[in-house]
């Protein structure tokens, strides 16, 4: 790393006893390098504050374009059973090895619920659903127009001048 650490400072540090923690805000220096990873900034944290990683959240990493300095907002929980209470689970992402394992077995003593075989009243063949609609929607229009206003009189339009 051609010798050059990153540094972390502490600038603020609130106690929250409400949600069993501290949140913390530090300056971040790194000349030279790209934005440290959220992973990097939660080592650095943890050895700072002699907290274990797990119980530790990262809210903001804060950059200027350009320069090696970021402001780090964080929250340091007592224990990582403290963290689980308060913090929303992540949600997991798409294709991850849960959703590619398929549905999880049935029960081997469990009954499949049984479907009857009665239709409902409201059902029709698919065929005769399609058919009844075009039908009703030509009729329809028909009837709304007869009802509606009566047509614009033409002949009670002046005629243009013709030169």
């Amino acid at each position: 790393m051609l010798g050059v650490t990153m540094e972390i400072k502490i600038t603020a540090d609130v106690d929250n006893p409400l949600l069993l923690r501290r949140d913390i805000q530090a300056a971040m220096d790194f000349p030279g390098k790209p934005t440290p990873k959220n992973d990097e900034v939660l080592k650095l944290i943890a050895e700072k504050e002699k907290a274990d990683p797990s119980a530790i959240v990262i809210r903001k990493i804060r950059t200027s374009f350009g320069k090696g300095h970021a402001i780090v907002t964080a929250s340091v929980y007592k224990s990582e059973a403290d963290k689980k209470k308060i913090e929303l689970a992540k949600k997991s992402k798409k294709g991850s090895e849960a959703e590619k394992k398929g549905p999880e077995p049935e029960m081997k003593g469990a009954e499949p619920e049984k479907k009857t075989a009665q239709p409902e009243k409201n059902e029709q063949p698919a065929e005769a659903k399609h058919e009844s609609k075009p039908e009703s929607k030509a009729e329809a229009k028909p009837e709304s127009k007869a009802q509606g206003k009566p047509e614009a009189k033409a002949e009670g339009k002046p005629e243009a001048k013709k030169e």
